[in-house]
């Protein structure tokens, strides 16, 4: 483990915490010295970096930290690896993230012109029950409230943090970000909940659905291409190029009518009756999402 990442931080304006670890366990990093120590996010706190030692110590960076004037840190947490390939196309491309040994990237870092919050996304329960499942995704950023964990902290036994991706940050506006991980989050949801494919009524549908709730067609289109080009990579059955080719047709052709105050334009309703049986929990979810 090394401590030569520390200068690259620095020179991002990043304001760094670290805490020592009890063994490789993180269920007892907890305590005085840990990583819940009172007062470790107080925000006139400051942490010697002279005195971070690799061997016993984790670091991480606060989000939310204004690294420069007007440029707020903010941290995309992909939590559900298998969501990963959605983002190539869904999240914008910055050039600074973080991975570890199962997880080629787990944080992807930006910049934004005002402080972002922490808001969050987790599926449906599997079984029928209230509450939340895994979580798909986390967007974080904060006072002094929260910290992502950085290089070269140990994540879990014999799985260090690593940098990934040690290039520009990228700056981007705030609403973008924001609309960004919503936009992950819903192709997420759908992927995991549609293992037999996003077909052709399902397609309609989701379009008519997120026309409505005010999606441009561009973010609509994105959404549906993303989701039905990894289903054809993940070989589900009859889904093709053709089907990714056709959410242009679908889109195009749902916001026509639409426009056209065409009151018999499939939406939420039917996307629920395309899922099945946990249709409408997952129509209250996308709900609950976008009414954030």
């Amino acid at each position: 483990m090394s401590v030569d990442l520390i200068p690259r931080y620095q020179s991002l304006g990043f304001r760094l915490v670290y805490w020592e670890r009890r063994g490789s366990d993180p269920a007892a990093w907890k305590g005085p010295s840990g990583i819940d120590a009172k007062g470790w996010n107080e925000p006139s706190r400051i942490y010697p970096i002279e005195q971070f030692n690799p061997t016993y110590m984790n670091l991480g960076v606060f989000t939310g930290h204004e690294v420069s004037q007007d440029k707020f840190l903010g941290d995309v947490d992909f939590d559900w690896a298998d969501g990963l390939p959605l983002a190539r196309t869904i999240i914008p491309s910055t050039g600074f993230g973080f991975g570890r040994k199962g997880k080629k990237l787990s944080h992807a870092f930006f910049t934004t012109p005002d402080r972002l919050g922490i808001t969050t996304y987790d599926d449906i329960t599997d079984d029928g029950s209230e509450g939340n499942g895994l979580r798909f995704v986390e967007l974080r950023g904060g006072t002094s409230t929260h910290q992502t964990m950085i290089a070269p902290s140990l994540h879990s036994p014999d799985v260090y943090i690593e940098l990934v991706m040690s290039g520009v940050l990228l700056h981007v506006e705030t609403k973008i970000l924001e609309q960004a991980v919503l936009d992950y989050a819903i192709a997420c949801l759908l992927l995991k909940r549609l293992p037999g494919g996003l077909h052709h009524d399902g397609r309609i549908a989701l379009a008519g659905f997120l026309l409505r709730a005010g999606f441009s067609a561009a973010r609509t289109l994105l959404i549906g291409e993303a989701i039905c080009s990894e289903q054809v990579v993940r070989r589900v059955n009859d889904m093709s190029a053709r089907d990714v080719a056709d959410m242009t047709l679908v889109v195009n052709t749902t916001l026509e009518r639409i426009t056209k105050k065409d009151k018999k334009v499939a939406g939420g309703p039917k996307l629920a009756e395309f899922i099945g049986e946990r249709g409408k929990a997952m129509l209250q979810r996308l709900r609950s999402w976008i009414d954030k």
